[in-house]
């Protein structure tokens, strides 16, 4: 089960990391550090709340993460959505955040079809992720969206395509 949680939390450091890819400078170093899974909480039979521990490492301005989305996808059928509370990073900051997620199963997919997928690590490597993020840094917003990220590039941190919308 914790397996299965970090991997969807990593859709979140996708996230945080395409804030890497939209300027210059100190943004590009803008990088999760650490990730820990602090307490899981059930919600009925098809959804968790689950409290992360997130270090991020930020040498430039403070901004607010306002809403972050993610879609994991298996051979184009949707398997479940993870959406997490916004949170604000602190200017020139090394800080551990506590963030607060809720991931739900999709409702045209079973409990045993994610199982099968996640305790198969062929079929969740075929996994990709849709996420979307809207960050703010002062009178700056941006929505930041990446699509159909295979698993295997976001467990080994590598970069893919980023459309943004101002």
């Amino acid at each position: 089960m914790k397996k299965i949680l970090k991997y969807a939390f990593v859709a979140l450091a996708a996230c945080t990391l395409a804030l890497t890819q939209t300027g210059c400078g100190k943004i590009k170093e803008i990088a999760p550090t650490s990730f820990e899974i602090e307490t899981v909480k059930p919600n009925g039979m098809r959804s968790l709340t689950v409290f992360v521990a997130m270090g991020i490492h930020n040498p430039t301005i403070a901004f607010n993460v306002n809403e972050v989305n993610a879609i994991l996808k298996h051979e184009n059928l949707e398997l479940g959505t993870l959406t997490v509370d916004p949170f604000s990073v602190k200017r020139k900051s090394d800080d551990v955040h506590h963030l607060r997620g809720l991931i739900t199963v999709a409702d045209n997919v079973s409990l045993f079809q994610v199982a099968a997928i996640a305790g198969n690590k062929t079929k969740l490597n075929e996994c990709k992720i849709d996420v979307t993020a809207t960050v703010s840094a002062g009178k700056i917003k941006k929505t930041i969206r990446k699509r159909d990220i295979p698993f295997s590039d976001l467990l080994n941190g590598m970069s893919t395509k980023t459309d943004s919308k101002k």
